[in-house]
């Protein structure tokens, strides 16, 4: 039999008991029952609405899970019953996403809150646009909250390609024998514009040939561009009996579609690639000699001079704009600016261990947008305003320069700046006149890039038939600039180091000298190579110009590269 109930009046107030064989009971009240609670409204609003993602770049890539959040909460003073959310995609013609599409909040009691996430994937058939997300409400009373609109960029799947681009047999007997030990080196790189995850190389190898280290490698993610040397050391016993030996290096990555196997042949007795140490012989006496090992990366990314001391009143602004075409449609690949990032990698060690910059001063961008150079460039320039006189900058940057066809003032150009509109891109005059009015004690540019509209390859706008000759003016303050090009030039690119030209000869300069040279010396000693090798390497004249402030017009020859 149902239970009795008693209400109970004390003071205005009412009290609802059941009692059932003694015993309290809650009970779920009816329609009926609630006619006291329904003169107590809820009040939701939603608040706080995130949108998050696996690497943390405001989008959804294709095979990144991400997840809508936000609160809702009730002000009013009735129980909130049976809330529900809905997620849309709106009118966006987007596909590819995968979430679900209704959500049951529950109840929320009044003068409180609850959070809620709405998991997002962005499929592998994903298309690049904006997802228009609407949120919207119910509640058993029609009081739900208002409906919330989100709208996010997508960007559909972008290949890796896992490939062995090169590699070299190595011995320490100068050439490849049987019954001695013998390495396989050999360099992977993600030549693909997308990232590449779990990769994986494997090296087999035919009979009579023993693995004398590890054969499997786990390389895990690459970026585009991003190399790895792997290392497979053997011996190819003496019952070895084909003329050629053939290792197979199989490659693999997430997806299992974007990695091509390589076989790595070479004959028996053939000089090695290289060597360690090779004992020669000879009448007299036994030498050790010396062998360069057949390199596989530029001279300039290793063997990089440390200089112990630093100086925590230097900050470091590096920047390597590379690839323009993923935030721009209509772009070829040859608009974008090869080897920027692996310029911009190899300038950040050199300041940290060289120009004594602490690890912790150093602001590294690649494939920056124009909100996040503004941004660390506005805070460069605060922390030197607030560093009493005391403070000295490096900014270097590699990429795409832009002069105005109206004005020729130059401009740096992010990776997310058409070019037919410069508003958002880094007007270079007021960049330097920031940094001066910042009053640090110095300042140094580093700039591989030129201005004229063209690129290491091609520039933005490849099909302009005349290239722009930007406007000179005139530098004040305690700046001194070291350019790529004069203001007629493109900046070019040295292939066969995988960097700049600029670059790799300002560099090198550094490492030969172990970092121990004043900047006269670096730009008197740089600017005549370049010059040649330029000529000899791309056929094309490159002639390095360095700009100084007013105040520094004769000092800046004796700065030091770190003091």
């Amino acid at each position: 039999m149902r239970n009795k109930l008693l209400f109970l009046s004390v003071l205005g107030s009412f009290s609802l008991l059941a009692q059932y064989k003694g015993e309290a009971k809650t009970i779920e009240l009816n329609s009926q029952e609630l006619l006291i609670e329904k003169s107590l409204p809820p009040l939701l609003f939603a608040s706080d609405i995130l949108f998050l993602d696996e690497n943390g770049n405001n989008r959804i890539d294709a095979n990144e899970n991400c997840s809508i959040q936000f609160r809702v909460s009730n002000k009013g003073k009735g129980t909130a019953r049976s809330v529900g959310a809905s997620l849309h995609n709106g009118s966006s013609s987007v596909i590819g996403l995968d979430f679900d599409s209704n959500l049951d909040l529950g109840n929320i009691a009044p003068n409180s809150s609850k959070d809620y996430t709405i998991p997002v994937v962005g499929t592998m058939d994903l298309t690049s646009g904006t997802a228009n997300f609407q949120i919207t409400f119910t509640e058993k009373t029609g009081l739900q909250p208002d409906q919330i609109a989100i709208n996010v960029t997508t960007k559909a799947f972008i290949q890796p390609q896992i490939q062995i681009v090169d590699f070299s047999y190595l011995s320490d007997f100068g050439q490849i024998s049987l019954g001695k030990p013998l390495q396989l080196k050999a360099l992977l790189q993600n030549t693909g514009q997308g990232i590449a995850e779990n990769v994986k190389a494997v090296f087999t190898y035919p009979n009579n040939v023993v693995a004398n280290g590890d054969e499997r490698f786990e390389i895990g993610t690459l970026q585009p561009g991003e190399t790895r040397e792997l290392l497979f050391d053997f011996i190819a016993t003496k019952n070895f009996s084909n003329p050629t030996l053939n290792i197979n290096i199989d490659l693999s990555e997430r997806f299992g579609r974007y990695a091509s196997d390589k076989i790595a042949s070479v004959a028996i007795n053939a000089k090695s690639a290289g060597t360690t140490t090779v004992n020669i012989t000879s009448n007299q006496q036994d030498k050790n000699v010396d062998i360069v090992t057949a390199s596989l990366t530029a001279d300039i990314d290793k063997n990089i001079p440390v200089i112990q001391t630093k100086n925590p009143n230097k900050y470091a602004l590096i920047i390597g704009n590379e690839d323009y075409t993923s935030r721009q449609t209509g772009l070829t690949s040859e608009s974008n600016v090869a080897f920027a990032v692996n310029d911009a990698k190899t300038f950040k060690e050199y300041c940290v261990n060289t120009f004594g910059v602490p690890e912790e001063n150093v602001h590294f961008l690649t494939n920056a947008t124009a909100g996040e150079m503004g941004q660390r460039i506005n805070l460069i320039t605060q922390i030197l305003s607030r560093s009493n006189g005391k403070g000295e900058i490096i900014f270097y940057y590699a990429g795409h320069g832009q002069p105005d066809e109206v004005t020729k003032t130059p401009y740096l150009v992010p990776v997310d700046v058409n070019v037919t509109n410069l508003t958002n891109a880094i007007n270079l005059f007021d960049l330097y006149s920031k940094i001066s009015n910042a009053n640090p004690l110095k300042a140094t540019f580093f700039l591989d890039a030129c201005f004229t509209g063209g690129g290491r390859d091609a520039g933005l706008l490849a099909a302009r038939a005349v290239k722009i000759k930007p406007k000179k003016e005139q530098v004040s303050g305690n700046l001194v600039i070291f350019s790529a090009t004069n203001e007629e030039q493109s900046a070019l690119p040295y292939k066969a180091k995988q960097h700049g030209m600029f670059t790799y000869y300002i560099l090198k300069e550094i490492q030969d000298n172990k970092g121990l040279l004043n900047y006269n010396q670096l730009y008197e000693n740089t600017s005549q190579k370049i010059a040649i090798e330029s000529l000899k390497i791309n056929q094309k004249a490159q002639d390095p110009q360095v700009l100084f402030g007013s105040q520094v017009s004769e000092s800046w020859k004796s700065w030091k590269i770190n003091e």
